[in-house]
């Protein structure tokens, strides 16, 4: 006796048809409307056909899309942008370092020198108003110095740079633009003094008084880099035992040596 859930051989067999394979669906009316409104929006703003508005719609839909940009990149830009805007500040502000040098300077890769190392030890200590970077030519002082202002302009601070003949002109004119000039070196919160003693020979009293003044002025304000080709022993011969003490007292003179780097690669 066959059980229920046995088949016999003759039994027939019930084959339930299969569907066709399934007929892709049309795009849904919302779509619809929804494409054949942008169609005509692009039509209308391009000036074009519905047919090229389509095809423009369809290659725009079907462009790469970038990927998105990650932080690692959006850090990188922002250094690049801030690399840029010190490199042109470096160049404007007539600080005189070669091009390859003010690369490695904004970028902090340039050589670490005693003259660097006493610029940095002065950065550290903000009661030390006034340093005096002295000694001979090619060891480095004016990248220190450089080195200093990057710094100050990466923090937006203002940064002043001039030649002590410079400031002796400014210190003893009348002129309302040269007076205007000598006030503005005496806000900013940091100026550079280059070649310290070079006016003495011909204008001893003139230089001692601009130079002097200057560093009384901004004492209680910014801070100030003085640099020089002299000995400590030679600043207080040319510019008297008095201005060397003063220096002294409210900042850092370093006597530095050693053989020029200039030539140097």
């Amino acid at each position: 006796m066959t059980k229920h859930f046995e088949l016999r051989a003759s039994d027939p067999l019930h084959v339930v048809p299969r569907s066709p394979a399934p007929i892709a669906a049309p795009v849904s009316g919302v779509l619809a409307k929804a494409r054949a409104a942008a169609i005509a929006s692009v039509a209308l703003l391009e000036g074009v056909s519905e047919a090229d508005a389509a095809e423009m719609l369809d290659r725009a839909r079907l462009a790469p899309v970038p990927p998105p940009e990650t932080q690692a990149q959006r850090d990188a830009a922002k250094l690049a942008a801030e690399h840029a805007r010190l490199d042109a500040w470096l160049r404007d502000s007539k600080i005189p370092v070669r091009p390859e040098v003010a690369a490695t300077i904004v970028r902090g890769t340039c050589a670490r020198t005693d003259a660097t190392r006493a610029a940095a030890s002065w950065m550290r200590d903000s009661q030390r108003r006034t340093l005096a970077l002295l000694g001979p030519m090619g060891i480095g002082k004016t990248i220190a110095a450089a080195l200093v202002g990057v710094a100050f302009a990466r923090r937006r601070q203002s940064v002043g740079y001039l030649r002590e003949p410079m400031l002796v002109r400014l210190a003893h004119s009348s002129t309302l633009a040269h007076e205007a000039k000598l006030e503005r070196l005496r806000d900013v919160d940091l100026l550079i003094v280059d070649e310290l003693g070079t006016t003495l020979s011909g204008q001893g009293e003139r230089a001692r008084d601009a130079v002097f003044g200057m560093i009384d002025d901004r004492i209680s304000g910014g801070r100030t880099i003085l640099i020089g080709n002299l000995t400590p022993e030679d600043l207080g011969k040319a510019y008297g035992a008095r201005f060397l003490d003063r220096l002294r007292e409210v900042g850092v003179v370093e006597h530095l040596e050693g053989e020029s780097m200039r030539g140097r690669s």
